[in-house]
């Protein structure tokens, strides 16, 4: 039922874009790693990527640079946790059920900042049904993730980018 709400949402073809450039990634590159886990994707400018996959008693991140067309660099880290970052992380109550952009009702009020390049974020379950869906900027106050989740994102995004250059 939620698959099917979250399919029926009209999105803009910008929305609908990071998207599918999301599904594209983890399709491509970590289509067996994501099978059966839940995981949450991340990503800046719809090129890089960040992919946190929830095992049994780990978790497994993924960096990916789709910047070069045709070919990706691939990054991964195993992560062994019991930290509670990462189970607020993967706690579905934790997130809106809508796709969250700033044309959303969550922003009908405005917004406070909102700069650098567009970001996606969606924590995907076992079943494709997404949750905290969301296309905004790198920087956004009001931000409907929690803070803490989201600073790990983009401080992993951050960190992947500049180990490569």
């Amino acid at each position: 039922m939620i698959v099917a709400q979250s399919c029926a949402q009209k999105l803009s073809k910008e929305n609908e874009m990071s998207r599918l450039a999301a599904e594209n990634v983890i399709d491509k590159y970590l289509k067996n790693e994501v099978k059966d886990k839940n995981y949450i994707v991340f990503s800046s400018g719809d090129i890089q990527f960040v992919v946190l996959v929830k095992d049994s008693d780990s978790y497994h991140e993924y960096f990916i640079d789709n910047s070069d067309k045709g070919s990706a660099y691939m990054q991964d880290t195993l992560f062994q946790s019991k930290d509670e970052l990462f189970k607020k992380m993967f706690d579905l109550d934790s997130y809106h059920k809508s796709y969250t952009s700033f044309d959303s009702e969550f922003y009908k009020n405005g917004y406070e900042i909102s700069s650098g390049n567009i970001t996606y974020f969606a924590l995907v379950t076992k079943d494709r049904a997404k949750y905290g869906e969301s296309r905004l900027s790198f920087y956004v106050k009001p931000n409907p993730i929690d803070a803490e989740v989201y600073l790990y994102f983009t401080e992993r995004l951050l960190k992947w980018v500049r180990s490569m250059h």
